[in-house]
């Protein structure tokens, strides 16, 4: 509630105080003439005035007193002295101690501040409501601007019945078009926020869909949108035919990496490519790669060469091109790589190498693709072996592996060659 007042609150102090001391007691008896402070609010107090013989004065603020004590202030809720830009001073018993109308309590009121909780202290709005001659259905109100009832709560109700629905505002839109209104007409063409729904209009900035939009039909003009299904068709394979004789102007189309994009080249300039290409020198590369199509990605990917081997396939005995110094090793104890080749078909296939050694025990093991597959072959003087292995997918990595279990001997793999094994064609490999 804030400040409370009481009538005729008037007595004297019953023993002295300090200027420094937060309780106080009045002549016993005399305190419930003011009010009660029990139980605590921070937001009630009192202000009682402090007065003596000469005429001194002292406001001091009370936040609590106990009904029927006649002490004001305890331990917990001191009484806050000096209040009102007063000064705090000793005090004698028998000085006065009253509530007053002050200057301070007249501004509170001034400022609609007594209350300090928007009318929240009234404890029975309905009565308050009927002393003020309101209540929650029949509150005046002076009927005007074609409204002609004369409480709030009737005209709340009248305005409830009489608002627009959505049809009223479409049909008053309709009945002010840019035809019928030039008014409407001068608003259109002034406000350029507005998207139309028909004609033609420039927008600018990034407009974000929360949907795909539908197009009318197909693209027929340059800088139109494409619909999928106009997409589909023009790059479903199905819709392709084998092209038997190129003619003159036909063309593919090729990347520029320079300029990032696509371009496209007639059949007879492509041609002129091809014959200008000249044989690799160095097809082992590790850049160079070939171009297949991937028919289960339905996609075009890259094959480096490394993964595909050298040599070339024959029938029968396979010339023996490993050079002894190319696969020559000395002191090594641990599997070598010393060569491979790329199996260019899938099954099984048979692989067959030669060891030469110089003392100890030399070995030898055939490996796909970094791991060991084939078994161990031992020799302390040479020997040749052959070996199918199952499990083969177009691009493996056959390989030949060396190692010697005793060192400071020099062993070298002599020969090596895969074939098939069902048809016996092979092919060499590469050194490593």
């Amino acid at each position: 509630m804030g400040i409370k007042l009481t009538n005729n609150a008037l007595t004297k102090l019953a023993s002295g105080i300090s200027g420094t001391d937060t309780t106080l007691a009045v002549t016993p008896g005399t305190g419930s003439r003011f009010p009660v402070l029990n139980p605590y609010n921070a937001n009630d107090y009192f202000v009682v005035t402090m007065e003596n013989a000469a005429g001194d004065r002292e406001f001091i603020r009370v936040d609590y007193r106990a009904s029927g004590s006649d002490t004001m202030g305890n331990g917990t809720y001191p009484c806050t002295r000096g209040y009102w830009g007063s000064s705090a001073r000793a005090w004698v018993a028998g000085d006065s101690v009253d509530i007053r109308l002050s200057a301070e309590i007249v501004q509170l009121f001034a400022a609609g501040m007594i209350g300090g909780n928007n009318l929240s202290e009234i404890t029975n709005a309905a009565a308050a409501r009927s002393n003020l001659g309101i209540s929650a259905t029949n509150t005046p109100f002076t009927p005007s601007g074609g409204i002609t009832s004369n409480t709030v709560q009737a005209a709340l109700a009248e305005l409830g019945t009489a608002k627009a629905t959505g049809a009223d505002i479409d049909a008053a839109v309709a009945a002010h078009t840019a035809a019928s209104d030039p008014h409407m007409q001068y608003v259109l063409e002034a406000d350029t926020s507005l998207v139309r729904t028909s004609g033609d209009q420039t927008i600018s900035g990034i407009k974000t869909f929360t949907a795909s939009p539908v197009l009318p039909g197909d693209a027929s003009t340059p800088l139109q949108a494409v619909p999928k299904q106009q997409l589909d068709a023009a790059v479903n394979d199905n819709g392709l035919t084998a092209e038997t004789a190129p003619a003159p102007g036909d063309f593919i189309g090729i990347y520029d990496i320079s300029a990032s994009a696509m371009r496209k080249m007639t059949i007879e300039n492509a041609l002129k490519v091809i014959n200008l290409l000249t044989e690799d020198p160095s097809p082992d590369s590790a850049a160079d790669f070939l171009l297949s199509y991937d028919a289960s990605a339905s996609t075009v990917k890259k094959i480096k060469h490394s993964t595909i081997g050298g040599g070339s396939v024959t029938a029968g005995t396979v010339e023996r091109t490993i050079r002894s110094g190319d696969t020559s090793q000395y002191n090594i104890t641990t599997p070598t790589k010393k060569w491979q080749a790329g199996a260019p078909q899938s099954g099984t296939v048979r692989v067959t190498f030669t060891l030469f050694t110089g003392g100890g025990s030399c070995n030898g093991r055939i490996y796909k693709n970094g791991v060991a597959v084939g078994t161990t072959r031992t020799t302390g003087t040479s020997g040749t072996w052959s070996e199918d292995i199952s499990g083969i997918l177009v691009g493996d990595l056959i390989q030949i592996y060396m190692w010697n279990a005793n060192s400071a001997h020099t062993d070298t793999l002599t020969a090596a060659y895969i074939g098939t094994a069902e048809t016996g064609y092979q092919w060499t490999g590469n050194n490593v």
